[in-house]
């Protein structure tokens, strides 16, 4: 359908749904938060990541991770290749992180992601 590339783009899991159907060029009425990576982004690329209780987001070259057991923390690459942390960091991108992940957890619990429309 399309040839095999590499891509730099900054990308996760919840972008491969919306990639697939736009090569796939299908219709579809569902609420993603992923993107087309085949597409221009509407806004500056992010990446959401997760482990059983650590969430991070992603995006300009930050990491914000969120732990339901410590405050906030934001790492930038360092030029030794290691991350860095800084603690109780509350800055954009973790504000932004935070407001994401509440947005996506009360859809969910409301049912607001659920498809419309027949079928």
């Amino acid at each position: 359908i399309i040839a095999a590339h590499e891509d730099g783009q900054l990308a996760s899991q919840i972008d491969v749904v919306p990639t697939v159907l736009g090569i796939l060029r299908m219709a579809y009425s569902a609420r993603f938060f992923g993107r087309d990576l085949l597409q221009p982004p509407e806004h500056s690329p992010y990446a959401f990541i997760s482990t059983y209780q650590e969430l991070g987001f992603v995006r300009d070259g930050e990491l914000v991770e969120l732990d339901p057991r410590v405050a906030p923390q934001v790492a930038t690459p360092a030029h030794s290749g290691q991350l860095h942390f800084t603690a109780n960091a509350y800055d954009e991108a973790t504000r932004d992180a935070i407001s994401l992940y509440e947005v996506a957890a009360e859809a969910f619990d409301t049912g607001a992601l659920r498809r419309e429309g027949p079928g």
